[in-house]
């Protein structure tokens, strides 16, 4: 079977990526009748038109995505080579691309984060927040280096990556003076009389959260479902409702937020996870906040 041309499949790929023929020769400095030849004979190779016009736009077609996909894995491995060789070159280490669950306290994530400077200061971080499931699938595609998230990597998704452990630690309940003020019982009766914000029902606390409350006997007052760490704390800190968190956050927030600790779950912990892909050597950041976990 004859092979592909990558010059035709790399001006496929940057014209499907600016969505017009035009500003994709004007970025590769070429004629547009020439970027419009050479995908036209990448078409004829794969049997299928991979550009149907609709008005003045070009929209791919369904083989068009299909090969879109593909292209992106591919020159996404390209780039990734030479910014590591690069790098090497330059005695630094390559961008460090990580995601970021919405659920994750964001100064637990500093907390990991900002060491890398010292030990790397000329890194460039690229930091992207999302569901677990939308970072895994850039993880997949090399658009991502690491993900950091309060869930496990699932063997059932279809992407092959590994999780190490990062943290492991007791969940804490957190409130505003004022609200702490609306009940009189103790730790944890109080929480039958106060709001909760609780972690959105995807999050895997959630679930541990209502059975632990139901087994001490109380029924919550769930004010809100919350995905994004950084609202639940701004929301607590109004007065809002009493928020779970881990409970080596307590400093964090009673400085930042002014939230008082009211207790903690002795049997209810919270974990982080940095998961990195599967087949692919880790990122020297990655691997040194592997380093940095095993030291605690």
């Amino acid at each position: 079977m004859r092979g592909l041309n990558y010059h035709h499949l790399y001006y496929f790929w940057v014209t499907a990526r600016l969505g017009s023929l035009r500003a994709a020769a004007q970025r590769l400095h070429l004629a547009p009748q020439t970027m419009s030849d050479q995908i036209k004979l990448l078409e004829e190779r794969l049997h299928h038109p991979l550009f149907e016009r609709q008005g003045r736009r070009l929209v791919l077609t369904v083989e068009g995505h299909q090969v879109f996909a593909y292209a992106s894995r591919m020159f996404a491995i390209g780039e990734e080579l030479a910014s590591l060789f690069d790098g090497k070159r330059q005695g630094s280490w390559p961008a460090f691309r990580i995601g970021i669950t919405d659920a994750l306290p964001k100064r637990l994530v500093q907390q990991w984060l900002s060491p890398l400077f010292a030990q790397q200061p000329t890194l460039h971080l690229s930091c992207q927040e999302g569901p677990i499931t939308r970072l895994l699938g850039q993880l997949s595609v090399h658009e991502l280096d690491a993900v950091l998230s309060e869930v496990a990597y699932s063997a059932g998704l279809d992407v092959q990556a590994r999780s190490y452990p990062l943290l492991r630690t007791q969940v804490a309940f957190f409130a505003a003076p004022g609200l702490l003020a609306q009940s009189e019982l103790p730790f944890p009766a109080c929480l039958g009389e106060l709001p909760l914000l609780l972690p959105d029902p995807e999050h895997p606390l959630h679930a541990q959260l209502l059975g632990w409350l139901h087994d001490q006997g109380i029924t919550p007052w769930v004010r809100a479902e919350i995905r994004d760490s950084g609202l639940m704390q701004v929301m607590a800190e109004a007065g809002d409702g009493v928020m779970p968190a881990p409970a080596q956050m307590a400093m964090p927030l009673a400085r930042r937020h002014e939230l008082q600790l009211l207790g903690e779950c002795g049997d209810l912990h919270s974990e982080v996870f940095l998961i990195l892909p599967g087949q692919r050597n880790p990122h020297p950041a990655a691997e040194a906040l592997l380093r940095h976990a095993e030291q605690g």
